[in-house]
């Protein structure tokens, strides 16, 4: 019985944690130009049947930051 238990258990995790489902990754950018600090307007994406870790990493890179010299702009994406 325990046996048994451990198994539906374990089964019961697995299935939580590789369940493939919608998740959203917001990204807010900062603008620093001439000394003036300007938040652009967040940019929200929708990553359809996808798994957490998956969504993770796919939000992660679409990280950036570029700095031409008079402006600098930080791209910061994270899973809602």
């Amino acid at each position: 019985m325990k046996k048994g238990l451990l198994i539906i258990g374990i089964l019961s995790l697995f299935m939580t944690v590789s369940c493939k489902k919608d998740h959203v990754c917001s990204c807010k950018t900062i603008i620093i130009s001439n000394g003036q600090e300007t938040e652009a307007p967040r940019q929200d994406s929708v990553l359809v049947k996808i798994s957490k870790i998956d969504a993770i990493n796919s939000c992660n890179e679409k990280d950036t930051y570029t700095d031409d010299g008079n402006t600098k702009t930080t791209k910061n994406c994270e899973i809602n």
